[in-house]
């Protein structure tokens, strides 16, 4: 964002501070009894890829569908995509595609859940892929490595600058980059461990603490 502002409006970079939002301290790690208690209320007792966010074509969600497709038809593994949030922009048409997909049968869809849900489902997910192919700041995979879940991002906007490498990247506009990301990381055991390790620690960066004390900070500047 810093960037286009001063692309779009030539305003010098030195008069732009940059404060990022912190993750709700809710997030967190649960038990191996929570997670198959969370699996068995949402995906019949499978381990699953989760979304969050707001529910529409907007958000790539066509293009998730068909890396889960791909994914489905060179694993053939017992895996489930749960896509949850609210409605969002083109939400019918999302889900007319939806009841056209082959693997519509292993797609959970989760409308409007609790917050509490979010904390649960997020938590006890296999993995996240987050495709949107632009976010100038999302906060859903922060809370996903909070919470001790790998993450699929899109390479697009502001999330590599946010996870670092403590996530793996695709080309979302490419669905067959997602679903080598995907089977990648089904694949190799170590190289999740190692994500959700580096998740932890990035996510730590993320809280409202700081966020706080760096806006106060810049505002006392500005009277001084």
């Amino acid at each position: 964002c810093k960037t286009d502002i001063i692309k779009q409006y030539k305003i010098n970079g030195k008069k732009i501070k940059v404060v990022y939002k912190g993750i709700n301290e809710n997030f967190e790690e649960i038990s191996y009894e929570e997670r198959e208690e969370v699996k068995a209320k949402y995906t019949d007792c499978n381990e699953y890829f989760i979304y969050t966010g707001e529910i529409g074509t907007h958000k790539n969600l066509l293009n998730l569908l068909k890396a889960f497709s791909a994914f489905k038809k060179r694993q053939k593994s017992s895996m489930q995509l749960l896509i949850a949030g609210k409605q969002g922009w083109k939400y019918e048409d999302f889900f007319k595609s939806l009841r056209l997909f082959k693997f519509k049968d292993d797609v959970k869809i989760l409308k409007d859940p609790s917050f509490e849900e979010h904390v649960k489902i997020t938590a006890a997910a296999y993995a996240m892929v987050y495709p949107s192919l632009y976010e100038s700041f999302a906060t859903q995979p922060l809370e996903a490595m909070k919470s001790g879940v790998p993450v699929i991002n899109s390479s697009k906007g502001a999330m590599p600058e946010i996870c670092g490498d403590a996530a793996l990247y695709a080309d979302t506009k490419n669905f067959k980059e997602i679903a080598v990301k995907m089977m990648q990381l089904f694949k190799d055991e170590n190289l999740r461990k190692e994500l959700i390790k580096k998740g932890k620690i990035q996510a730590e960066k993320f809280n409202w603490d700081i966020t706080s004390d760096l806006l106060w900070e810049n505002v006392e500047k500005i009277l001084s």
